[in-house]
């Protein structure tokens, strides 16, 4: 992982090459906290050290492109702001997280395989093609696990649907079930 300092800016970001065999990052030299991290995609992000001081905390601000690097920086103004008060902003996304499921459930009620990839996707930063990909899953792959609560998934109904779609692609197979571990997770 190495870093390096620069001014954030939309031209120079543009100007970076994807890294996909490790992590690199640019740390602004204006306002500290504030980097871009390169990999298979770039993304800006904010990180400090939160409470007590022994650990540090990265917060996932967006997407090159979905996003400016002068909404990054506001945005990221704004993160250490709060952090710099000891609110991580990683607890509440888990929170609202716990909040958007409940929203798609009832308290007495298991949520199903459509409501947790719903909440999934509403919460997650994904890139289009992971979209495309994970709505070929729930629309092909699992259409008829869609209304089914998550408990009553079981290992013999993965393994069958496993073996089903390997008989189409052994890739596509592999992809739909760590569709499904993201979404159990």
């Amino acid at each position: 992982m190495s870093t390096e300092k620069t001014k954030i800016t939309k031209t120079f970001v543009d100007s970076l090459a994807l890294s996909p065999d490790k992590q690199v990052f640019y740390r602004d030299c204006e306002l500290v906290g504030f980097a871009v991290r390169i990999t298979t995609s770039k993304v800006y992000v904010v990180e400090t050290r939160i409470g007590d001081g022994k650990s540090s905390v990265r917060v996932t601000i967006g997407r090159h492109g979905e996003i400016t690097a002068e909404q990054a920086r506001e945005k990221a103004r704004m993160l250490l702001a709060e952090m710099a008060q000891g609110i991580n902003p990683n607890h509440h996304k888990k929170q609202n997280r716990a909040k958007v499921l409940a929203e798609y459930t009832t308290e007495n009620q298991q949520p199903t395989l459509l409501t947790v990839y719903t909440a999934y996707t509403s919460e997650r930063l994904l890139g289009k093609k992971t979209l495309l990909d994970y709505q070929q899953c729930v629309n092909d792959y699992f259409f008829d696990w869609k209304d089914i609560k998550l408990k009553d998934i079981t290992r013999k109904m993965i393994q069958d649907r496993h073996a089903l779609l390997s008989e189409r692609s052994k890739a596509r197979a592999n992809f739909a079930m760590r569709f499904l571990r993201a979404i159990f997770n």
